[in-house]
């Protein structure tokens, strides 16, 4: 069985920061409270733990019916950086009004 613990936490938020926000407030924890876990200057609770796991498995902030496809798109915009997530969300609002995506 895989620890859930900082490092864990860490790889699992690399490459993607801003989901730090949306995690504490998923384990219902000040940002603060989430840094300490970050910095190893306390240990992840079993609870904890649990809902670490569900919100990264997708049964946690993304637990709404989701179709198949939906789930898999999902988790590929993990694997893209800040700007292209813009990117793409510009080209899609864009596509109704005929102006396609801004570059930046």
């Amino acid at each position: 069985m895989t620890a859930i613990d900082r490092f864990w936490i860490a790889q699992k938020i690399e490459g993607r920061p801003s989901v730090l926000a949306e995690l504490a407030q998923h384990l219902r924890l000040p940002i603060e409270d989430m840094g300490q876990l970050l910095r190893g200057e306390r240990d992840v609770t079993v609870e904890e733990a649990q809902a670490l796991q569900s919100f990264f498995d997708g049964e946690g902030f993304l637990s709404c019916d989701l179709s198949n496809d939906q789930k898999k798109m999902l988790e590929l915009t993990f694997q893209l950086t800040d700007q292209e997530i813009r990117y793409l969300l510009e080209s899609a609002r864009a596509q109704g009004d005929g102006q396609g995506p801004h570059r930046e």
